[in-house]
């Protein structure tokens, strides 16, 4: 359905409100257009509809159509007008907006000899929902929109910002419960904190150009927010600025993009894909957390570091090459990617973090830089596919449970270098069958390898006194297999 054919029987049908059924794509000038387009169009036949239904005509007053021209009005001659651009008439459709909206509007003088918009009116309700903020008050420039200036105002569907106005204040335009579509001018740098926060029904933003910052909060809680143009000019995005829109089905980050906060866009459950660009150089703690829609990701080529809970339960990521740059990974970097079949580890990794890939219950396989030393605990808990890790030769240290659960993993080999075997490190791994211990173990801790019903080998790269000499705790082997221990003199029987 077209705009126009909507608005028209919309109208008919008695609305009084600017209603959207569909959005518009596309840079920020074509965005901006359509949008501007749709709302002047629709809120020009409101009023025209409006005034035609408020006029009556008395049948006495009505001219004779049988009357003969004067001859004055015969001898004049009709001048040909030029029909106004399209550009033109949208600009006249916006001053008289802004004429109509400026009464329903508090301002207060700043310092410089201009204006803000302090406030909206109580019970704000706009023209039929929309307001547009003015460019001038008393002759002079508005350029700032005031802290909490249009908050809970729940009866307007739309606001566009003049392209005056160069600053937002906090949460500006937060809780606006029926806003559905919003404009901001090109002047404006910096998306407040907090600007549209919980705007619920919020399905589109047209951001200008000019910003370099959307801070925290900025759109969190948008949960019907569903296109919305990343301006080419843009350097950060803060905590938490699009956490929970989950009908968000597609983000482009532009090349000027230096960092992400922390769950920038953690729940944003509608986005299928993540493609950085190769100058990121940070992002933030659980920044993809629960983007459960995510098949896809490309990290770019100048990360140092993946922090904590990053991807976290990003459920149907299938693949991930981490790049080279990369010298870190946080906690639970990729705890529940229950899809994820491969991962490519850069070569200076030295720590896999706790939790990093618990849950991934499809990891069949993975191999481990050289340069690993560490293996957090809960490392690969519950990865139920995994069926051989190679362990690297570097490795002096292996957190209780790492490998607990993986049910399909048949052998392992613990490097020398480290002495004690944690709790619970292949508990439940129930298809082990072997596994190779060097010389340098003097504790096993208990549940290390209970529930191992498959395991019939444990060898042992010391003799048999050696391995009497090691401390054992309760429950280290119960319900096991019944296993060998094949020493370097003798073999011992469970």
């Amino acid at each position: 359905m077209k705009y126009s054919d909507f608005f028209v029987e919309m109208i008919y049908k008695g609305e009084n409100t600017v209603r959207f059924p569909s959005l518009p794509k596309g840079d920020y000038a074509s965005m901006k257009t359509q949008i501007l387009r749709t709302i002047c169009g629709a809120l020009a036949l409101i009023m025209l509809l409006f005034t035609v239904s408020c006029k009556t005509v008395d049948p006495s007053e009505e001219p004779s159509t049988d009357s003969e021209p004067s001859a004055e009005e015969s001898n004049k001659t009709e001048k040909p007008t030029e029909e106004p651009s399209e550009e033109e008439l949208l600009r006249q459709q916006l001053e008289e907006l802004m004429a109509l909206s400026e009464p329903m509007l508090d301002f207060w003088p700043n310092s410089d000899r201009t204006f803000s918009v302090a406030a909206a009116k109580k019970n704000i309700k706009g023209i039929a929902g929309a307001i547009v903020i003015p460019e001038t008050h008393q002759g002079f420039p508005v350029t700032s929109v005031a802290d909490d200036a249009f908050r809970d105002c729940d009866q307007l569907t739309s606001i566009i910002v003049s392209e005056s106005v160069t600053s937002l204040g906090e949460r500006a335009f937060s809780d606006m419960d029926e806003l559905q579509i919003a404009v901001l001018s090109e002047g404006i740098t910096t998306v407040s904190v907090g600007a549209f926060s919980g705007c619920h029904k919020l399905t589109s933003v047209v951001i200008g150009e000019s910003v370099t910052t959307i801070e925290d909060a900025a759109f969190r809680s948008c949960f019907d927010l569903l296109a919305v143009n990343i301006p080419k000019t843009l350097t950060s995005i803060g905590n938490a600025a699009f956490q929970d829109c989950e009908k968000l089905t597609e983000v482009t980050f532009p090349a000027t993009l230096k960092s992400i906060g922390n769950y920038a866009f953690a729940r944003c459950r509608g986005l299928t894909s993540v493609i950085l660009p190769d100058t990121l150089e940070s992002i933030g703690m659980g920044t993809f957390e629960s983007c459960s829609g995510v098949t896809e990701i490309y990290l770019g080529k100048t990360l140092t570091a993946i922090p904590n809970k990053a991807f976290w339960h990003c459920d149907r990521l299938t693949e991930i090459i981490i790049p080279e740059t990369v010298t870190e990974l946080g906690e639970r970097v990729f705890e529940g990617c229950t899809n994820l079949v491969k991962i490519e580890l850069p070569p200076n990794i030295t720590l896999i973090p706790d939790a990093a890939f618990e849950s991934c219950s499809n990891l069949e396989s993975i191999e481990l830089p050289d340069d690993v030393t560490q293996i957090g605990k809960y490392a690969f808990d519950s990865c139920t596919k995994l069926k051989s890790i190679k362990l690297p030769p570097m490795l002096t240290y292996i957190g209780h449970s790492a490998f607990r659960e993986c049910k399909s993993l048949e052998s392992i080999s613990l490097p020398s270098g480290f002495d004690e075997i944690y709790a619970g490190m292949f508990e439940n791994c129930k298809s082990l069958k072997e596994v190779e211990l060097s010389s340098d173990i003097k504790s096993i801790t208990m549940t290390v390898f209970r529930y191992c019903t498959s395991l019939e080998t444990i060898r042992f790269n010391g003799t048999s006194e050696e391995w009497e000499q090691i401390s054992k705790d309760s429950y280290w082997d119960e319900e096991t297999g019944d296993y060998v221990v094949i020493c370097t003199d003798k073999t011992l029987n469970k």
